[in-house]
């Protein structure tokens, strides 16, 4: 657990209590972070409102859609114009598979978390806190003088029930008479992907 906690401001697709975003939130609460979970269908103006007197440590993006992208852009650049300053950094399966892409338009993007996040995000929320160079944290993904650098790959998760459950902060929806929640049945790529 951490000593000295960090403020984390995870945005993504929040339909469903989209599952990804409650594994990271769950892995940083563990090692004592606050976390606050941001639907990206917001306006800008609400996302930078409920940031407002804050100064989180990072704002991290799920994109799960990249129909969603220039929804994204459209929030982290008026964070970027309402003074965010933070670290922002991106993850998910368009992340994973199409970084050069999304760094060389995306300039308000510190950096890209690839594949399992877990691990990785909550290595550059804790280097990033303790003011220690995050640049050769395992899969990463960031600029250098126009020039995209890729950081070696890291292990994937051996043992899935090592993780928190997710953080899900949400009602419950009902559904034929039943209050339901979703639930992930696999994880990765049912075909042949790298993750």
């Amino acid at each position: 657990m951490s000593a000295n906690p960090a403020e984390v401001v995870l945005v993504g697709y929040q339909d469903q209590g989209n599952l990804g975003m409650g594994y990271l939130a769950a892995v940083l609460r563990q090692h004592g972070h606050t976390v606050d979970l941001v639907d990206v269908r917001d306006e800008p103006v609400e996302i930078a409102a409920r940031l407002s007197g804050r100064q989180p440590l990072v704002v991290g993006f799920s994109l799960i859609f990249q129909a969603f992208l220039p929804q994204f852009r459209r929030a982290a650049s008026h964070l970027r114009s309402a003074g965010v300053r933070c670290h922002f950094t991106i993850g998910g399966h368009f992340a994973s598979l199409c970084h050069k892409e999304l760094l060389t338009n995306f300039p308000e993007l510190d950096s890209v978390v690839r594949y399992e996040g877990e691990h990785t995000l909550l290595e550059l929320v804790e280097r990033l806190k303790a003011g220690e160079n995050w640049r050769d944290v395992h899969d990463i993904v960031y600029m250098d003088g126009g020039r995209v650098v890729e950081t070696e790959a890291r292990t994937l998760v051996a043992e899935l029930d090592s993780l928190p459950f997710p953080h899900r902060p949400y009602d419950a929806d009902r559904l034929g008479g039943f209050y339901t929640l979703p639930l992930l049945a696999s994880r990765g790529c049912a075909r042949r992907c790298s993750f």
